[in-house]
């Protein structure tokens, strides 16, 4: 059960990030001030799309153009964008997308570093107990 809670942190706040990424990365473009609104549009076309790319029997080789092909085509049409800028908005979410999953990685580890055991578990066979005087 505690790997799920991983997960669900990562996801919740992986997707707040995404939509301040897709505003960031249009406005770096220069094209325009984007909304959350346009941005919760084109964070949902992503889940569509990596949702149809978990139940497509093809090589992941294939999957990860074709994802990125669909962002491209998304941020052109909810940002209106014409198709070099889309591209570098696209390239900007995923280089911030892989920023963000470095920093939650190695922040993970330092916690296991420091504390000898994962957040939200229980407690080691030490009597040690995090955050408990």
């Amino acid at each position: 059960m505690r790997i799920w809670t991983y997960f669900i942190v990562f996801y919740v706040t992986y997707s707040l990030f995404t939509l301040w990424s897709y505003r960031f990365a249009i406005q770096s473009t220069g094209m325009r001030e984007a909304t959350f609104r346009q941005a919760a549009v084109a964070r949902a076309v992503d889940i569509g799309l990596l949702i149809v790319a978990f139940l497509a029997p093809v090589s992941w080789l294939i999957k990860f153009p074709l994802l990125f092909l669909g962002q491209i085509i998304a941020f052109a049409v909810v940002f209106r964008a014409p198709l070099g800028r889309a591209i570098i908005g696209a390239m900007l979410t995923w280089l911030m997308g892989g920023l963000f999953t470095l920093i939650y990685l190695g922040l993970l580890v330092l916690y296991i570093w420091f504390f000898r055991s994962l957040p939200y578990g229980a407690p080691s066979g030490d009597g040690y107990v995090p955050g408990v005087a």
